[in-house]
């Protein structure tokens, strides 16, 4: 038997687990399973947080839940191409927008499913949230949403909400059989703990935590604001459901209170959950994604099947 080339073993590999990392291997997929469901998954850190060990560690994002859920049962062809850090704005123009188009020109038709999942950054990065909270003055502010610009944050929360619905409205264009599922952000507790990872060797500072020391927001207010921009937010996304273009085709699982607000149990850092929380999160999620994709198995975290 010949020797397989690298690309070869990772075709291979790629349709024997049914998920794939690459356009072009999606491309492969469809056509060699053609049975199977396609399901794209897109979006920020929620799906593509790094493990650990970066390569190495207990699985640490939803994507990881959804891929492992899904693999080697032949039921669906998966495309990961989510990326740790990216927000809704940037996956809706541009180079990013262009390939999922180039993706939907070709295989629309054999997609049933995008898992979409992004915003958070958009609203609690460290440039994006800057703006939007005002230098704290005990003289003229009472209370925490005094520190909110809020002309700011609801232009910021419309330019999040209308890069969804040109998503949505690419996929009406381009895979009109298909499914959009996403979900809420859950509240969070700003903390000064950033990501650590190699046995903390590396580090990074918060999200959120810096911008309000920048800012001298009060800590009482801290959990207060940001939770209710992730609200507002989270209400934005719901009512896109009722769109002429999201009716019946985008659902939201809402999935704020799932995750309690600063255990360590929970969350793994200010912004990103544990492995158990991603775990509680998925669970509520996959749900609704069984229901609009026929075939694809029952949630069983003690099942490992392969080859």
């Amino acid at each position: 038997m010949p020797k397989l080339s690298p690309a070869e073993r990772r075709l291979r590999n790629a349709l024997n687990r049914g998920v794939c990392y690459k356009s072009l291997d999606f491309d492969y997929l469809c056509q060699r399973a053609p049975h199977r469901a396609g399901i794209i998954i897109e979006g920020d850190s929620w799906v593509d947080y790094p493990r650990k060990y970066i390569v190495a560690g207990p699985s640490i994002n939803l994507g990881h839940r959804l891929e492992q859920t899904i693999e080697y049962t032949d039921t669906a062809n998966v495309l990961r191409i989510g990326s740790n850090g990216d927000t809704a704005v940037a996956m809706t123009e541009g180079k990013q927008y262009d390939l999922m188009r180039k993706i939907l020109k070709k295989r629309g038709l054999q997609v049933d499913l995008l898992f979409f999942s992004a915003g958070g950054n958009d609203i609690v990065g460290k440039d994006d949230l800057n703006p939007l909270i005002k230098d704290y003055d005990s003289a003229i502010h009472q209370q925490w949403k005094d520190v909110i610009e809020m002309d700011k944050f609801t232009k910021k929360k419309a330019v999040i909400l209308d890069a969804y619905l040109k998503m949505i409205q690419l996929y009406e264009e381009l895979a009109p059989n298909a499914s959009i599922v996403t979900h809420t952000y859950d509240q969070i507790e700003p903390s000064p703990k950033g990501a650590e990872f190699f046995w903390k060797l590396y580090k990074s500072e918060s999200w959120v935590w810096p911008t309000m020391e920048f800012r001298n927001t009060p800590v009482a207010w801290r959990a207060d604001i940001i939770n209710f921009m992730l609200k507002e937010f989270a209400d934005g996304i719901t009512a896109l459901q009722s769109h002429p273009s999201g009716e019946g085709r985008f659902f939201v699982v809402d999935t704020q209170g799932t995750l309690r607000p600063g255990n360590k149990a929970d969350w793994l850092n200010e912004i990103h959950a544990t492995p158990a929380g991603y775990r509680k999160l998925f669970s509520k999620i996959y749900p609704t994604i069984q229901s609009l994709v026929v075939g694809l198995p029952a949630l069983n975290w003690k099942q490992k099947v392969r080859p």
